[in-house]
């Protein structure tokens, strides 16, 4: 009969935050993000910026990201082929919202 490892628990805390990496909070946030893909139609206002739970979502993804970075007080390395392409796909964004005449339209079509 084929023993089976004890549970995570019994090996104490430590242990626990390996099974979830080292961002726990996050990384439950993107799956739950992932989920509400389809909720992009669900849509309301926040003052006078409409929004959609999928945008709140991300949002709320990419701050307890911050919040895990800062309180672990790690910076993560961002090296890869695509962080200069996306960075200036960012900016080209940015650029085009400041420049088009009308700049609520054009912010929306930025932020979707």
């Amino acid at each position: 009969m084929a023993s089976r490892p004890p549970a995570a628990s019994t090996y104490g805390r430590g242990s626990v935050r390996l099974a979830l990496g080292t961002y726990p909070i996050t990384l439950g946030l993107a799956a739950f993000t992932c989920a509400l893909a389809p909720a992009y139609v669900i849509r309301w206002h926040v003052g006078i910026i409409p929004t959609t739970l999928l945008e709140i979502a991300i949002l709320l993804t990419v701050a307890a990201f911050a919040y895990e970075s800062w309180r672990l007080r790690a910076i993560p390395l961002w090296r890869s082929p695509f962080t200069v392409p996306v960075a200036m796909f960012i900016v080209a964004g940015a650029i085009s919202v400041v420049a088009a005449p009308d700049r609520r339209a054009a912010l929306g079509i930025y932020r979707a």
